[in-house]
């Protein structure tokens, strides 16, 4: 008889399918050359994942509105339309949180409630009065649960905007992260370009990320963040997408969709940050779940943190603008 898994449950199925892939490992190993093994197994998978993160970044390229003006962009927002809740935001995962157990605690979120106008605005990034930036991680083709642990260990909150058919394969990355309190925006399943498509493909798009993420959390919602795939968008497309819900949320940051290794990318990332009017507080920072993203990371949180800027959740982000 078909059995429904709790989260409990598929967390420890997760837990005991990894286990015994390590136990198969040191069963077909040789004794002392075990470590000489695995080392190279590592140094192989980060090759292919490196090799794959460039496929898939080939495939499904970085890509912007041309005429951000002529679609309505909005560079600066503040965010003064509809009504945006008081009262506890996240408060950061870290290790006192991120091993609570089931149900997660995604409800002491709050996320921003706006009206239908509102949801129209397309928003790059917001004018606030604290030292607050949006961290944003796109897709999920790689190394989520590295990332999330980073996260963790940094005690960073984000906002992930991962594929439904990410979010699919790795129902153990959704619900660790659900337990340390990340939330989820909507990228779309398939990360078509929304342009492309007519109303009831991208509606469809839309739902399925939605119903996904429902099935793996019940109750959890990407209400009301959204971002295009590749940026890319049209009066249209916002339209669609407010009538279910959701804002269109871009950003002001970005680059690691790009050639620029991990090295090059830390000081490019800090550049941008500095450079942004009136003030880099406010801004919304784009980046990938990819190996070379997950290099830098760690050091561009800390050079954000040297600067007195916190990197936070887009829920935090907007909560603190008033």
């Amino acid at each position: 008889m078909a059995e429904r898994f709790s989260r409990r449950g598929l967390f420890k199925l997760s837990l005991a399918v990894g286990a015994s892939s390590v136990v198969a490992t040191n069963d077909t190993s040789d004794g002392p050359n075990l470590a000489e093994a695995v080392s190279r197994l590592i140094a192989k998978r980060q090759a292919v994942e490196e090799e794959v993160s460039a496929t898939l970044f080939l495939e499904h390229p970085f890509q912007e509105s041309v005429s951000r003006e002529a679609q309505g962009f909005v560079e600066e927002a503040p965010v003064t339309q509809g009504q945006s809740p008081q009262g506890a935001l996240d408060q950061g995962p870290g290790p006192e949180n991120s091993d609570a157990t089931f149900p997660n605690n995604n409800s002491k979120i709050e996320r921003p409630k706006w009206d239908e106008a509102t949801l129209r605005n397309p928003v790059r990034r917001i004018i606030i009065d604290q030292p607050l930036v949006g961290l944003t991680i796109d897709d999920g083709y790689l190394v989520p649960d590295e990332t999330l642990d980073l996260l963790i260990e940094k005690k960073t909150s984000a906002t992930f905007f991962m594929l439904g058919s990410n979010l699919q394969r790795n129902p153990y990355f959704v619900l660790k992260a659900l337990d340390a309190r990340y939330e989820f925006g909507n990228h779309t399943f398939s990360h078509r370009l929304l342009t492309t498509l007519g109303n009831s493909d991208v509606e469809r798009e839309i739902k399925r990320t939605e119903e996904v993420l429902g099935q793996i959390a019940p109750g959890v919602t990407t209400q009301p963040f959204f971002r295009p795939p590749g940026g890319v968008y049209d009066s249209r497309v916002i339209e669609t997408v407010a009538k279910l819900g959701f804002r269109s949320i871009l950003w002001n940051v970005s680059g690691d969709a790009g050639s620029m290794t991990a090295e090059q990318l830390n000081g490019h990332y800090l550049s941008l940050v500095d450079a942004a009017k009136p003030s880099p507080w406010g801004s919304i920072i784009l980046t990938h779940f990819q190996p070379k993203t997950l290099r830098l990371l760690s050091t561009v949180i800390d050079g954000l943190r040297k600067r007195g800027i916190e990197p936070v959740s887009l829920s935090r982000l907007f909560n603190a603008s008033g």
